[in-house]
């Protein structure tokens, strides 16, 4: 039981992190757009592989799938240990912190979530959303198997 409580708030944090991306890329000012640093990715590993780069909605896609399927198993780890919330929080700190540090150390173009301080910080900020998301969902899921 404690597996798919994680993996169920994990997705939960997932999604709850790529919905607010989507949105706000639309229509807030200096959003981040995390969706091009996988798209970049994609391109990468293609690459290395010598196959076609998948093009326009295949591409966003693949990359899209990937950030949700990645960002489950990284949130599903807030049900580990006793403190789900302390773990949520550091959790989406740290992960807002890496995306905003590590594209260029990895070679990508960063500016799509580092173009201005506003943007940097809604980074960090929508991470934290997710793992306070994940670590609301795995308290009341596993309050509901314990009642």
């Amino acid at each position: 039981m404690k597996n798919s409580t994680q993996i169920l708030a994990g997705l939960g944090g997932a999604l709850v992190l790529n919905l607010v991306h989507e949105f706000a890329r639309h229509g807030v000012r200096d959003a981040p757009h995390v969706q091009e640093i996988a798209e970049q990715g994609i391109d990468k590993i293609v690459d290395k592989a010598g196959l076609p780069k998948p093009e326009g909605n295949t591409r966003y896609g693949i990359a899209l799938a990937g950030d949700i399927v990645a960002n489950t198993v990284y949130y599903a780890q807030v049900g580990y240990g006793k403190n789900g919330w302390t773990r949520g929080i550091a959790l989406g700190l740290i992960g807002g912190i890496g995306a905003v540090l590590l594209p260029e150390k990895l070679g990508f173009d960063d500016r799509p979530v580092s173009k201005t301080t506003t943007t940097k910080i809604l980074t960090i900020v929508w991470y934290t959303l997710g793992g306070i998301t994940a670590a609301a969902l795995n308290h009341a899921l596993r309050r509901e198997a314990t009642a």
